[in-house]
């Protein structure tokens, strides 16, 4: 007898010989299949197997079963092979408590697996890394260190995988000094020149911002993977280095590495910082060519390089093509016309979004909402705060972040007071809103009174609280106080002050004609200063009808002709 298998592809062939079923190519997934419903067909065959009664079932049976459950991530399928497991005495096996703390570990059952290896009489390497390798992929860095640690005393040597692993703990806590350890420890046990140790070694220095050791260790690599190159690519953008990101992307294909996904989002993120959309044009080139433009990672980056680069156009063709159109590129084109001041488009696609019945999240309602607060309409805003409460985001950070700017942007006070007071969580950005807002129409103390607040329940001010701030002060004509809030920006914040924060006070002083202060201000500050600094001085001048420093030869002095034509 033989059961039926609706995949015929799938490499599971029973036989029965003598009453007994056995596996002659175990219970095997091919790269192949069709994952879910052939997973399935495998799952069935078993309990079929079982019900028939006469099967002869080994360990190699359940490490099948156990893999199919982690293919699938299915941890409700895991337990029922874990109780027949038991059942059929084989819970004690290394071999089998090695495979169930591995089911358990990446199908995010980490308690599980952990209490799995606890109840092990005896550990092997691969118990200790299958168990440091769980926490370490489920987000649990502290406590595979401490595993990592305890394996030590245990005098169990750790291998390039547990090294790999430990490596990318340390990544995403952002501990570079314990990644300083993994590090010296694979030196001394030889395997830093692994390929997969190396390369999570450059991630992790790349992800903690320690740039310069990265690139050493990069160099120094024997041999690269696309992990090597793609944890090189992503730091340079991390740290603000787009150009460099570009340059090492090109000499990774001049190297015959082949990008993948990631690496070629990572690039394409660098091109929208820097805007160099000829460079991403030539990317998206690439992309044709490889065959990455039905992967939705890889159209979203595409998607918002084009809009950072306002291109918005060319991103809508590639929204258009894209094989899946998931929330995440509803959300980038909406974000790309409201950053282009195309909030009406915003708004159209939003409404498209809906109709498209788009599962909604709070990035969705701060785009459009963002669309709302730049064309100042506030009755479409209100209908949207209403769909934000429907979709019971309304205490979310981010959205009520987004209502009190819309609010506070569309003139109404009591609406974004109302959403503020509201908020059961608030963060810096929540405040710079409220204080944004009260100095946006006129109610400079307010401003001030909301910031005194803000560092009352201990909430640490950003550059962008100062900016705020000391454009409240202007807009009440609070000279004195504008300047303690310079100077405490400074001293007690340890801000250091931005074009920003000088257009600002260089605005404050001239509009009250304080214009000398104003030039010597200038005069101190560290870089040059721009079009915002020089326009403000000469705004001052104009507002303050003065010629104590010469309107005709400030223009001369900042060569602003084209700049005064824009602005006046």
């Amino acid at each position: 007898m033989r059961f039926p298998c609706r995949y015929p592809s799938l490499n599971c062939r029973w036989y029965m010989c003598n009453g007994f079923v056995k596996s002659r190519s175990l219970i095997t997934v091919e790269q192949n299949q069709k994952a879910v419903g052939q997973c399935l067909d495998i799952m069935h065959l078993f309990y079929r197997m079982m019900q028939q009664g006469g099967a002869e079932i080994n360990t190699n049976t359940y490490a099948g079963l156990l893999q199919v459950c982690v293919n699938r991530k299915a941890l409700k399928e895991g337990r029922r092979v874990h109780g027949h497991l038991i059942k059929n005495g084989f819970e004690m096996d290394r071999f089998m408590q090695n495979h169930i703390a591995n089911m358990y570990a990446k199908c995010s059952g980490i308690d599980d697996a952990r209490q799995v290896f606890d109840n092990m009489c005896e550990r092997n390497l691969v118990s200790w890394s299958t168990m440091i390798t769980g926490y370490c992929q489920n987000g649990c860095g502290e406590e595979a260190m401490k595993l990592f640690r305890e394996m030590q005393r245990e005098g169990i040597e750790p291998n390039q995988f547990t090294y790999a692993s430990l490596s990318t703990a340390c990544a995403c806590r952002r501990s570079v000094e314990e990644g300083y350890e993994i590090h010296a420890q694979s030196i001394k046990s030889g395997y830093a020149v692994d390929i997969f140790v190396g390369s999570a070694l450059v991630d992790m220095y790349a992800k903690c911002g320690v740039m310069e050791d990265a690139r050493k260790l990069f160099d120094r690599m024997p041999e690269r993977n696309v992990v090597s190159w793609t944890g090189m690519i992503a730091g340079y953008v991390q740290d603000g280095d787009g150009g460099e990101a570009l340059r090492l992307f090109w000499h990774m294909q001049q190297a015959g590495s082949k990008p993948n996904q990631f690496t070629t989002s990572c690039v394409l993120s660098a091109c929208s910082d820097i805007e160099a959309v000829d460079q991403g044009k030539q990317i998206h080139t690439h992309v044709l060519k490889t065959g990455l433009e039905a992967d939705n990672f890889v159209g979203n980056a595409l998607i918002d390089m084009y809009s950072k680069c306002g291109r918005l156009e060319d991103a809508r063709q590639v929204f258009e093509i894209l094989p899946e159109q998931d929330t995440v590129s509803w959300n980038i084109l909406i974000a790309g016309y409201t950053q282009n001041n195309q909030g009406e488009e915003a708004l159209k696609l939003f409404t498209k979004m809906q109709w498209a019945d788009v599962k909604p999240d709070r990035v969705r309602f701060s785009g459009v909402l963002g669309a709302c607060a730049s064309l100042a309409i506030l009755e479409q805003g209100k209908q949207i705060h209403s769909v934000v409460i429907k979709s019971g985001f309304e205490s979310n950070v981010y959205a009520g972040n987004a209502l009190v700017d819309m609010y506070a942007k569309c003139g109404s006070i009591e609406g974004f007071f109302q959403v503020f007071d509201a908020m059961k969580e608030r963060d810096v950005v929540s405040w710079n809103a409220a204080i944004s807002g009260c100095a946006q129409h006129g109610h400079g103390k307010n401003a001030l009174q909301l910031f005194e607040k803000m560092q009352e329940i201990g909430m640490n001010p950003n550059h962008v609280t100062f900016i705020c701030v000391i454009s409240a002060c202007n807009h009440a004509g609070l000279v004195d106080e504008g300047r303690h809030y310079f100077v405490s920006m400074c001293q007690h914040y340890g801000i250091t002050p931005r074009a920003e924060h000088y257009a600002c006070m260089v605005d404050l002083l001239g509009r009250a004609g304080h214009l000398d202060e104003a030039h010597k201000l200038i005069d101190s500050m560290s870089f040059e200063p721009d079009a915002r600094v020089w326009g403000a001085l000469v705004g001052g001048c104009l507002v303050g009808a003065c010629n104590q420093l010469g309107l005709v030869e400030s223009m001369e002095i900042l060569n602003l002709e084209n700049w005064l034509q824009n602005a006046f």
